[in-house]
Order: structure tokens, then C-alpha cells, then sequence
């Protein structure tokens, strides 16, 4: 019995992981549901906590490091309180932020990575994206519907804001999000290559680079601007005269799509609405709570204030809840968690950084849709690792069968 139950629980936990990652979070045309999305951040921590039991890894340091997260906001929170009891009130919804994170970062996967349906889940993923993503270009009537009634996330209205711009968000609400998981899609489709090389790749990573163009915004330009780097330097680094080429080729096309679109590029960075001149730029909405938390000896912890903007930004936000010991603490989590869990460290340095760079203008790594998108990563990059390793243990046995 409890083998079959082992079975049941790795062959159908990848599954569960995605219906909660894409877990609708409104249930009202255009209307925010607060009380929803607190229970989708909930299920989110179940299902973390039910891998991490299943898994049975405990690194202590990965421990301490989440406790030490949790004991600062609590001190934090108390204090801040305390000291500012007229205008402060403690907001526990903040805490559904945090404790998944700290459950993931203590999380090692090994059991779930050894699942040959992981392939095709991840093969599902891509072409529902891609789907959705050209249906919201078509401006298909359905889609919209179904979008505005359960994907409105942060503020009423906003996929009404982002269907008008025909920004391909799909199912994350914003570009920040939506762009950011995209570039981890395209992250895993391209360790993809390097063990299941075909036309299907290809196209995969055409129709997420679209979906990411298409969100015309500071986050898009962020990782078309990381991607063509990536392939420029690996191109270039390798000794071919064909990849030296492909190196040019690339370069030039950039070259070409920055100079067409060169107005909407100046438009989106110039933009003192959003991006980082809407958050931190003279007139930018961060200004005022960050110089008024530089000024508070104690940090916010959980706590808020009416006339404060305490989002957009994810060093501004652990500053301000809890100073730079928290920022210090959780980027250090992260990575550590990515270290152990990322066999390859080359490409875990790579999406470490470039997702220290996606949190200057959003705190992605605690947002909603990150914690299920960033446990199936990794699971499906241990799976492909698995692969790889299989691949090259063949060859080596075929080359030795041969002398």
C-alpha cells in the first residue's frame, strides 16, 4: 500500500503543481478577490510543504536561514507596532509572502525528477502559453472573457488596461510576471536543446520569445536584452566559424528589430508611469516610503501604513520589512536553494542573476505564480539532467563496446 501510494504521489505531484500554479485567483468580471488569492497563496504553501515531506531533504543551514527570515519580520512587526501604534496596522496577509518561500528554499528535489511524464507536462506548458499568448493577439472575444473573470490579480480592471495594448500576459496578470516566467520557460527550453535537439525546441522558443516581445514593457526589453547577450557570448565563445556567424547574424537582427521599433523601445524606458522611472524616478510612486523607511530606525516587518506604496521592487520591499539583514538573508536562500538543487552551475548562476535583475522593479520571488513555476523548474531540470546523464553514460558504453 505504501508503495502504490509512493507512485501515485510522484507520478501525480508534477500535475498538481501546475493546476495550482495556474489556479484561477478572481471569481467576478474585473473584480479583485482578495480572499481568493489568500487561498491560493495557502495551497501554494500545501503543496510546498507536501514535496518538501515526500522529498525528505533537511539542510539545516537552508533552516536557520528561514527561520532567522521569519524571526526578523515577527521582531520586526512588534516593534514597529509598538512604536507606532496611531498610524501603523499589521497586516498577517504579508506572511502568505513569505512562509512559501521559506518552504521552497528548503526543498531538495531528487524522487520527483524521476517521472517520464515531466516531458510532456512541460511540452502542454509551452503550447498552452503560446496558444493564449497569440489568441490575446487575435483579440479572440472567448479568451478575453475567461481572463477578465478569473486572472485579475493586484487591481480591478487591469486586464481590461492589458488587453487593450494587446500585452500577452495570459494567465499572470502583469508584464513583470508574465515576462519573468516566460524567461524561465525559455531558460528550461534551452537546457532542452542541449539533450532533446528538434524543430519542436524551435518553435518553442520562437512563440515564448514572442510572448515576451509582446508585452512591450521595461521587463520585456530586460529579457530579450538578457537572452540575445546569452546567445551572442555563447556563440561567440565557441570556436566555430558557424557559431561566429550565427553570433553576427544575431547581433544584426537586434540591431534591426531596436532601430523599427526604436519609438515604442524610447517610449517604454522614457515612461514615468511604470517601470524604474515610475517607481524611483523624481516623480515615482517609491520615493516617499523609501525615504521614509530609511528614516524609521525599526524596519515595517508586517506592518502598514494608509499613505505608503509598500510594492513594486523586491530589495525595496525586504528593505523596508525588514532591513538589509532580510535582503541579505533571503537573496542568500534563494540561491543556495538553487545551488542545491540546479546541477549545473553555470546555468544556475545565469537565472540567479538575471533574476536579481528582474527584482529591481518587482519582488517577483514572492509573488503568487513564482513558488509552483520555480519548484517545477527545478524538478524538470533534475529530470533532464537525469537524461543528459543517461545520454552520455550510453554513448561511453557504445564507445567502449567498439574498441
Amino acid at each position: 500500500m505504501t508503495i502504490i501510494m509512493h507512485k501515485l504521489i510522484k507520478n501525480y505531484l508534477p500535475i498538481i503543481i501546475l493546476i495550482v500554479w495556474l489556479f484561477p485567483v478572481s471569481n467576478q468580471l474585473n473584480t479583485l478577490n482578495n480572499n481568493l488569492l489568500r487561498y491560493c497563496y495557502l495551497l501554494n504553501f500545501i503543496i510546498l510543504i507536501v514535496v518538501f515531506l515526500f522529498e525528505r531533504y533537511i539542510y539545516k543551514r537552508q533552516l536557520i536561514i528561514a527561520g532567522l527570515i521569519l524571526t526578523i519580520l515577527t521582531i520586526s512587526t512588534i516593534l514597529f507596532y509598538v512604536l507606532n501604534k496611531d498610524e501603523a496596522y499589521i497586516a498577517y496577509g504579508y506572511l502568505m509572502n513569505y512562509l512559501p518561500f521559506c518552504v521552497l528554499i528548503n526543498i531538495k528535489i531528487s524522487i520527483l525528477s524521476k517521472n517520464n511524464t515531466l516531458d510532456i507536462l512541460f511540452i502542454v506548458i509551452c503550447i498552452l502559453l503560446i496558444i493564449v499568448g497569440i489568441l490575446t493577439l487575435l483579440n479572440n472575444v472567448y479568451l478575453e472573457q475567461l481572463l477578465k473573470k478569473f486572472y485579475v490579480i493586484h487591481y480591478p480592471h487591469i486586464y481590461s488596461v492589458m488587453w487593450e495594448k494587446h500585452k500577452t500576459v495570459t494567465f499572470f496578470g502583469t508584464h513583470s510576471i508574465s515576462c519573468y516566467i516566460y524567461f524561465i520557460i525559455w531558460w528550461l527550453l534551452d537546457y532542452r536543446m542541449t539533450i532533446k535537439k528538434s524543430i519542436l525546441n524551435y518553435i518553442f522558443i520562437v512563440g515564448i520569445l514572442l510572448n515576451i516581445i509582446m508585452c512591450t514593457s521595461v521587463s520585456a526589453i530586460l529579457c530579450v536584452g538578457i537572452i540575445v547577450s546569452y546567445y551572442y557570448i555563447k556563440w561567440i565563445k565557441t570556436p566555430q566559424k558557424y557559431n561566429i556567424l550565427k553570433g553576427l547574424i544575431g547581433i544584426l537582427i537586434a540591431l534591426t528589430l531596436v532601430f523599427i521599433s526604436k519609438d515604442i523601445i524610447i517610449q517604454i524606458l522614457g515612461s514615468d508611469k511604470n517601470g524604474i522611472l515610475g517607481r524611483f524616478g523624481s516623480t515615482g510612486n517609491l520615493n516617499y516610503t523609501l525615504l521614509y523607511a530609511i528614516t524609521q530606525i525599526i524596519p515595517f516587518g508586517f506592518c502598514d501604513l494608509n499613505e505608503l506604496w509598500l510594492t513594486d521592487g523586491g530589495y525595496y520591499v525586504h528593505f523596508i520589512r525588514g532591513g538589509f539583514f532580510l535582503v541579505f538573508l533571503f537573496y542568500f536562500g534563494l540561491y543556495r536553494y538553487m545551488k542545491i538543487n540546479i546541477r549545473d552551475i553555470k546555468r544556475c548562476n545565469f537565472l540567479f542573476l538575471s533574476l536579481l535583475l528582474f527584482e529591481v522593479g518587482y519582488q517577483f520571488t514572492i509573488s503568487l505564480r513564482f513558488f509552483m513555476i520555480m519548484l517545477f523548474a527545478v524538478i524538470y531540470f533534475n529530470y533532464l539532467y537525469n537524461e543528459k546523464t543517461k545520454k552520455i553514460k550510453i554513448c561511453g558504453m557504445a564507445g567502449i563496446s567498439d574498441i
